[in-house]
C-alpha cells in the first residue's frame, strides 16, 4: 500500500530544491495547474458614413496564475499500516 502526501508551490518555476515530507517519501508526480486568468479586452468604437456606431477591439490582454502540485509517495508495509 502506498500513502501520499501534497505541497504546493506558487511561482513560475517549481523550487530549485525539492525535499520529501519525511523519510521514505520519493517524488511521484509534479504538476503545473491553472488556478485562475483573466482576459480583457480594450473596445472602441468608430462611426459609419452615416453615424452608426460599431464597436471594435483595441487591444487585449491575458493573465493565468498557476500553482506547482508535488505530490510524494511512499510504500508502507502491511506490517506498518494502521487498522481502521
Amino acid at each position: 500500500m502506498y500513502e501520499y502526501r501534497t505541497e504546493t508551490y506558487y511561482g513560475s518555476a517549481p523550487p530549485a530544491t525539492l525535499n520529501p515530507p519525511s523519510r521514505g517519501f520519493r517524488l511521484n508526480k509534479i504538476e503545473l495547474i491553472k488556478m485562475s486568468g483573466m482576459l480583457a479586452h480594450t473596445m472602441n468604437y468608430e462611426c459609419d458614413s452615416i453615424g452608426n456606431r460599431r464597436p471594435y477591439i483595441t487591444s487585449s490582454s491575458e493573465s493565468y496564475n498557476y500553482n506547482w502540485l508535488i505530490i510524494w509517495e511512499r510504500y508502507v508495509p502491511e506490517e506498518e499500516r494502521e487498522d481502521d
